[in-house]
């Protein structure tokens, strides 16, 4: 039997993650980060896969549309208590505090709202029948008398 070198460090390469759990992960950065783009690169994955596993798993979908609207429904949540309890800080003069000034951020506010767009919906594309192709809705021009006049 040949000798091992004692000085050789082997490499043994990590397992990855099951689908499964990758799926888990996933959903869990979805939660808290509230993008598809983040949480996707949180766990290592390109965002388009975790759109196909969207689309091929109806149940890792319905999971990823309960996540979002958690997640808006959470931020609007943030949002109406920073209006309805503004921050309250103290005002000193001569060493003595003399007041106290609330105010809400609203910078704050207006980025969380920005954070929330409302889900998009698909186009509903209703077919025209007895419309030929190229038609639009604009009455046709009068014709040009003088042309007409000319024959």
């Amino acid at each position: 039997m040949p000798e091992v070198d004692p000085n050789i460090v082997w490499y043994i390469p990590k397992r990855q993650p099951s689908l499964a759990r990758r799926k888990y992960d996933f959903l869990r950065c979805l939660l808290r980060w509230g993008t598809i783009s983040e949480a996707a690169a949180r766990i290592g994955i390109d965002r388009r896969t975790a759109q196909r596993w969207r689309q091929d798993d109806p149940k890792f979908d319905e999971d990823c549309r309960i996540r979002l609207e958690w997640r808006r429904e959470a931020i609007i949540l943030a949002a109406s208590n920073r209006l309805e309890m503004p921050t309250r800080r103290p005002i000193f003069r001569g060493g003595r505090q003399i007041g106290h000034l609330e105010r809400a951020n609203d910078k704050i506010l207006l980025a969380l709202l920005k954070t929330i767009a409302a889900p998009r919906r698909k186009p509903v594309t209703a077919g025209r029948p007895n419309v030929p192709l190229g038609a639009t809705s604009r009455s046709a021009p009068n014709a040009d008398p003088a042309v007409d006049a000319k024959g």
